[in-house]
């Protein structure tokens, strides 16, 4: 039945030949027949068959329990006895081996294929079940890490913050003043230098460019960088390992795209193991090395972008993935002078905002983004009143809630986070104006009564932007 292949164990001849003729009428193939406990662990180790049927009590050295301990535990096969004794003696050895069904001689046709059926449901849910439990021990693994990387995401994106803040300031307040300012985004600036130390590169400029998700095409790439990296370390020292990327212009039946490569001179892969290196889970790496889940989620990403990634691999040979993303209709980008009016642009805005006079409460617990911030407000007028974390920002609130015109909020804060203190303020006036400021991304973001989401690094400005637009009630 549907290929099932079974190896019968069992030293009488007769009876042997009796049970695979009642097996080939079932449906079932014949993997072979042994008739002693080595035989049967030496066959089932060549054939791999689904199934073993057998005999408990056997002739010589090796009894038929030994040998299906043995199949057991070094190849993962279910075994059914078949016996003609049924006393408690012979039960209790049995169950040790923890058989998946025990049929007694002489049998009955039709309970032998009841009890063949049901070892065989038995084994597939319990690996079916495995399967599911190794799934969720991946997925609860990558939770932490998504845990732990949502707080290296916040941190590097407050050093940013404090960057790109203070370097505006030093632009708008070119005096004696600049050297503070300075010293700060050097403060900061050093921190986020820490995380990127050693990542430098030098590329060439590529006169094409493609539409999409940045951060998300950046995980595919870094995705194949690991793979390589993960191929090489499985080869011969004396190899000289290498990761190899390219980019290119290709055209395919009248598209144009920008093909990313990246390859390697690894171990590679079968032919067998390409078939499914874009399923999820699947994965040749040790439990603790990968969750199977990097190709898929590259594969899904890039299908996305209306692209396609493909794989070419030898084994002992390498592995190229050529990653294809359509062209803008254009296939360019900003020239050098086309971004500098861009720029141009942004300063002229500066340059033509007007100073204003509201008063703004800014709940932060980072002092340098938190100075940053203030600083920036009050070159634009607004009155600012500072808070260090989620506690004083809601004291300060209550105290001055008549003079606050608008409040802006951390997420990530001690003692009161920063969606607690926006229930808190929405509590006690409906109508205050609350921009959140997250690190993370803000569509992770769910803030009931907020006017807006602002994510770190906040370009000064989309802040004053995003700013003006709340206190008019133009959000």
């Amino acid at each position: 039945m549907d290929g099932t292949r079974i190896v019968v164990v069992e030293d009488e001849q007769i009876v042997s030949k009796d049970i695979q003729m009642c097996l080939k009428r079932f449906g079932y193939e014949i993997a072979g027949s042994a008739a002693s406990g080595e035989d049967a662990v030496s066959l089932v180790k060549q054939t791999q068959p689904d199934l073993v049927m057998m005999d408990v009590m056997l002739k010589g050295e090796m009894m038929g329990t030994e040998a299906a301990e043995i199949i057991r535990r070094e190849y993962d096969i279910p075994v059914i006895y078949l016996t003609a004794y049924a006393d408690q003696g012979t039960l209790d050895q049995a169950k040790i081996t923890e058989p998946y069904g025990y049929v007694l001689k002489p049998f009955d046709e039709r309970e032998l294929q009841t009890a063949i059926e049901m070892a065989l449901y038995k084994y597939r849910a319990e690996k079916e079940n495995q399967k599911l439990k190794e799934q969720l021990l991946q997925a609860q693994k990558l939770e932490a890490i998504g845990h732990l990387t949502t707080g290296v995401a916040h941190n590097f994106n407050n050093a940013l913050n404090v960057i790109i803040g203070n370097l505006e300031l030093a632009r708008l307040k070119a005096n004696d003043e600049t050297l503070e300012y300075l010293e700060r985004s050097q403060s900061a600036s050093e921190g986020a230098a820490r995380i990127v130390d050693g990542l430098q590169a030098n590329l060439p400029d590529i006169p094409f460019a493609v539409e999409g998700d940045d951060n998300h095409i950046l995980q595919v790439i870094l995705n194949l960088f690991l793979n390589a990296r993960d191929a090489l370390e499985e080869v011969e020292e004396d190899r000289n390992s290498q990761i190899v990327v390219g980019i290119e212009k290709v055209e395919r039946a009248g598209v144009a795209y920008a093909c990313v490569s990246v390859r390697d001179n690894g171990i590679g892969m079968s032919e067998a193991v390409q078939q499914h290196i874009f399923e999820p889970f699947f994965t040749t790496k040790a439990v603790d090395r990968g969750t199977g889940l990097g190709l898929a989620t590259a594969y899904g990403i890039i299908h996305d972008h209306e692209g396609r990634i493909e794989c070419k691999s030898e084994e002992n040979i390498g592995t190229t993935f050529d990653v294809y993303l359509p062209l803008t209709e254009n296939g360019q980008k900003n020239t050098p002078e086309e971004n500098k009016s861009v720029l141009e642009e942004d300063n002229h805005a500066h340059e033509d905002a007007n100073g204003h006079t509201e008063t703004i409460l800014v709940v932060e617990d980072e002092e340098l983004v938190r100075r940053t911030t203030t600083e920036l407000l009050k070159i634009k007028g607004y009155q600012i009143i500072e808070a260090v974390d989620g506690r004083d920002g809601w004291e300060t609130f209550l105290a001055q809630k008549d003079q606050i015109d608008l409040v802006m909020l951390d997420i990530s804060m001690p003692w009161i986070s920063g969606l607690e203190l926006l229930e808190r303020i929405m509590a006690v006036d409906a109508n205050m104006r609350v921009i959140i400021v997250t690190g993370n991304p803000p569509d992770d973001v769910v803030a009931p009564g907020a006017k807006a989401i602002l994510a770190k690094p906040m370009m000064p400005n989309e802040m004053f932007e995003m700013v003006r637009r709340v206190l008019d009630d133009e959000v």
